[in-house]
């Protein structure tokens, strides 16, 4: 195949349609995608007094759960930036100056969640148990989220002789620690046998 002005046109036209379209994939957050960060049960978000201006405080708070994506909005002075978007993995608090705060919110588009019900449902606590090493010996399963966004287990499992024992066992637990439930003898437990 011989290079021409034909594929070049073609190159730069794929080159400039991959741009935009991964501009778009970072981009987000946008009004409609906002949640208010004191109906987000798993941002928090405090605003302090610094000099002339404030410092926003933003967290997850529920890590375990997955990534929470902060936007804060606000008036600022140059070097600062009048928005910020932060990416949090973890329990860790993180600040940023404005010098107004217009507005602090949870990106439902950009998070795994804003509030454990995003995370915790009937489907995600199953899939959380086939992770666990108590899948591998326990059958017919019955797998649901609860009002308090735990899952609730109920599943026939092995005793130690490798036989299923007639009752079924059931467990409580957080959506996180579901992938931990061991087998033991027959009941399922997170701690250790």
């Amino acid at each position: 195949m011989k290079w021409n002005a034909t594929h070049t046109v073609s190159a730069v036209a794929t080159l400039a349609l991959a741009a935009v379209l991964a501009s778009q994939a970072h981009a987000g957050c946008g009004e409609s995608q906002r949640m208010s960060h004191q109906s987000a049960e798993c941002l928090r978000a405090e605003i302090k007094p610094l000099g002339n201006g404030k410092v926003v405080e933003v967290q997850n708070l529920c890590p375990s759960f997955g990534q929470v994506v902060a936007k804060m909005e606000g008036d600022s002075l140059p070097p600062f930036a009048s928005s910020y978007t932060l990416y949090l993995d973890n329990g860790t608090a993180v600040e940023r100056p404005l010098i107004q705060v217009s507005g602090v919110y949870c990106c439902e588009d950009l998070s795994d969640l804003c509030n454990k019900s995003d995370v915790a449902n009937d489907i995600s606590c199953f899939d959380q148990f086939q992770n666990s090493s108590a899948n591998d010996s326990c059958k017919d399963e019955i797998v649901t989220a609860n009002d308090e966004n735990k899952c609730e287990i109920s599943a026939n499992c092995k005793g130690i002789e490798g036989t299923y024992y007639p009752f079924l066992s059931t467990a409580t637990v957080s959506w996180y620690n579901t992938a931990k439930l061991k087998n033991c003898d027959g009941d399922l437990k997170i701690e250790e046998c």
